[in-house]
C-alpha cells in the first residue's frame, strides 16, 4: 500500500534550514565583500586626495620659491640699471618708495642699501687733509663693464679726463673737499671720482696726487 501523501511529507524532511542558512551565508559574504570594495574604493580616493594634495602643497612651495627668486632677481636688476645709467639716489629713493606701495615690501628703502653702498671707508692723513683713494683701474673696470659691448667694440682706444678741485660742503662751516675726477668720453659720459680728500682748507702740497699720478 502506498503511503498518503500527508504520510510522505511528514516522512520527507524539509531542508530549508541549510538551504536559508547557505543563502544567508552568502549574502552575508557578498554584503561583507561589497562593504570592503567601498572601503578599498574610499582608501583609493582618499590617497588619491592625499597625493593631490601634497602635489598642490609641492606646487604652492615651488611658487614660494619662484616668488622668492622673483623678488631677489627684482632687486639685483635695480642696482644694475642704477648702476649702468648712473642713476641719482635721489630718483633711486623715490622709485623704491614707489615699489613698497605696490606691493614689493620686501625691497630696501634706500639707495645705499640696493647698491650696498659702505657707509664708512678707512681714511688715512696726506696734505693735512683727510685722504681716500679708490685705484684707477679698478674703478675704470667697474664702469666699462657697465657699457654695452656694441659700445666698447666701436672704440680703439678710450679718451679719459681728470679734474682737481675745491667744493665747499656746508655754508655754516669752512669743510671743503677737494676730489680728484675722471670722466670717461664714451656715451653716456661717466664720471666717478678716484681721490677724495677733506679739510677746513686746501691741500698743504700736492702729495694727495701722488696715487693718483
Amino acid at each position: 500500500m502506498l503511503p498518503s501523501e500527508d504520510t510522505f511529507q511528514e516522512q520527507v524532511p524539509v531542508c530549508q534550514t541549510d538551504s536559508d542558512d547557505a543563502l544567508s551565508s552568502t549574502e552575508d559574504h557578498l554584503s561583507t565583500g561589497t562593504s570592503y570594495a567601498r572601503e578599498e574604493s574610499d582608501w583609493e580616493d582618499n590617497f588619491v586626495e592625499d597625493m593631490d594634495l601634497d602635489e598642490n602643497d609641492t606646487t604652492d612651495q615651488e611658487d614660494v620659491t619662484d616668488m622668492e627668486e622673483d623678488k631677489s632677481s627684482l632687486a639685483t636688476d635695480l642696482a644694475t640699471w642704477a648702476s649702468k645709467f648712473q642713476v641719482k639716489n635721489n630718483a633711486i629713493d623715490h622709485l623704491l618708495k614707489v615699489l613698497q606701495q605696490h606691493g614689493h615690501t620686501d625691497l630696501p628703502s634706500t639707495a645705499r642699501t640696493l647698491l650696498k653702498t659702505p657707509r664708512h671707508v678707512a681714511t688715512i692723513q696726506k696734505s693735512g687733509m683727510e685722504y681716500f683713494h679708490y685705484p684707477l683701474h679698478q674703478k675704470l673696470l667697474e664702469h666699462l663693464e657697465k657699457y654695452p659691448v656694441e659700445e666698447l667694440q666701436d672704440h680703439n682706444t678710450i679718451d679719459l679726463s681728470f679734474n682737481v678741485d675745491g667744493l665747499p660742503l656746508f655754508k655754516s662751516s669752512g669743510k671743503v673737499m677737494w676730489p680728484v675726477l675722471c670722466a670717461i668720453h664714451l656715451n653716456p659720459i661717466v664720471v666717478f671720482p678716484t681721490t677724495l680728500t677733506s679739510g677746513n682748507k686746501r691741500p698743504n702740497d700736492q702729495h694727495f696726487l701722488e696715487d693718483f699720478v
